[in-house]
């Protein structure tokens, strides 16, 4: 069986102010300076249950100075996991899994400043070359 190499690809829906990097400023809005501000981290994987697939445990961090919102579906999770909305594409961008899809409602979710969340992504939804994405909100909640 070979092994791929699968990418972490973190999509945001909000458009940050000031995109440009301000060296007078250096990065105010990190809590570390050398990690991204959203970022995704591989974490182990998963033994399927009766319930749920064997899979990737990803962690989602917000290296940020504020809170933000991610969308949650109603369904199960692992315990201590969240069942966060994400989006599977392949290279060229083609969706190849959208978690919301089915579900009428989505609820909202805070990721405190210096904290993560982890959630679960079937093997079979990340093959070499595909990306997962996670929406999130643009709701300002201070620290």
């Amino acid at each position: 069986m070979k092994k791929g190499v699968v990418i972490f690809t973190l999509f945001s829906t909000v458009l940050v102010y000031g995109q440009r990097p301000n060296p007078k400023l250096g990065s105010l809005h990190r809590i570390d300076s050398k990690k991204p501000t959203l970022y995704l981290s591989f974490k182990e994987t998963t033994k399927a249950t009766e319930e749920i697939e064997e899979g990737y445990r990803l962690r989602f961090h917000n290296n940020t100075r504020w809170g933000i919102l991610c969308y949650l579906v109603p369904e199960k999770s692992l315990p201590g996991d969240y069942s966060l909305f994400y989006k599977v594409e392949d290279r060229e961008g083609n969706m190849i899994f959208n978690r919301a899809r089915g579900h009428h409602v989505i609820f909202m979710h805070r990721i405190k400043p210096r904290t993560s969340i982890s959630f679960v992504v079937p093997k079979k939804q990340l093959i070499k070359g595909q990306e997962v994405y996670v929406t999130i909100g643009a709701k300002y909640f201070g620290t």
